[in-house]
């Protein structure tokens, strides 16, 4: 009867443990920058008005602004390079609409996923993001710091070569030749590749991402990302720009942060089970 209740003890043990495992297991969510946390709006359009107006079409003023970016980048002196660009090249526009700038770009979150993402790093998940363009690292964490996520979470596109040629792709937004670098050490080599499943592939590989992973993104390169196999979730986030084919292609596609959020609870409830 005494080896009975061990065995049936034990086995409660046993299969207590493995509920534990599965109600606490921790999954790693992958985040797109541009159109997913970045809200573009009539905002960042004034931006770019902005942008225009300094470099004023003139081919030598371009050569000049994309030189200065380069020495930014290059010697790493400030990581706000959005504001360090608008300070030097703010003759042409007037100081108010200079700091509106500024501080619109900032401030273009989309509402709510703040809380979203600070609620699963509080519950002890990963948050990655992986995206930006060329100049991400320059952006992206002073934009995403109050979600606590750091410098070491953000992976962002990066040109080393700042050559003529390379300046011209970058400032083009021609993404098919840069590296992507982490945002704590961008001097480091991660991947050379405009595929962010290759470089989420190379992550696991080295054991940055552990568990499952639910990637988060509005474009066909964050679908490429689920078409690879390197999610085992993708949601597709309609909510501030439309994309037929990454809806087409997905699984779970929100137009609305209410969608969204029911998406992540569903999945967080599945993974507890």
């Amino acid at each position: 009867m005494k080896k009975l209740l061990l065995i049936t003890a034990l086995m409660l043990v046993i299969s207590c443990a493995k509920c534990s495992v599965k109600k606490d297991e921790k999954l790693t969510f992958i985040f797109d920058f541009d159109a997913t946390m970045y809200n573009f709006n009539k905002d960042s359009a004034y931006f770019d008005q902005i942008y225009y107006s300094i470099v004023g079409g003139d081919e030598k003023k371009m050569a000049k602004y994309q030189a200065f970016v380069s020495d930014l980048i290059k010697t790493q002196k400030e990581h706000d390079v959005v504001k360090n660009i608008a300070a030097k090249y703010y003759k042409n526009v007037s100081k108010k609409d200079l700091n509106f700038a500024i501080g619109k770009i900032i401030k273009h979150q989309t509402p709510g996923l703040g809380n979203v993402i600070k609620k699963l790093k509080s519950q002890g998940h990963q948050v990655l993001i992986i995206g930006g363009s060329a100049f991400g690292c320059g952006i992206i964490p002073d934009f995403v710091k109050e979600f606590g996520t750091s410098k070491s979470d953000i992976y962002s596109g990066y040109f080393k070569d700042f050559s003529k040629q390379s300046l011209q792709t970058a400032f083009k937004f021609d993404t098919t030749n840069f590296e992507y670098v982490n945002c704590a050490n961008p001097d480091s080599h991660t991947v050379y590749s405009k595929k962010k499943s290759d470089l989420i592939k190379l992550l696991k590989k080295e054991g940055k991402i552990k568990g499952k992973v639910v990637h988060i993104g509005d474009g066909e390169n964050d679908l490429e990302v689920w078409k690879a196999k390197e999610a085992d979730i993708f949601i597709g986030f309609g909510v501030n720009r439309y994309s037929k084919k990454v809806e087409a292609g997905s699984k779970i596609y929100v137009k609305t942060m209410d969608g969204f959020r029911d998406e992540i609870r569903r999945i967080l409830t599945k993974s507890r089970k």
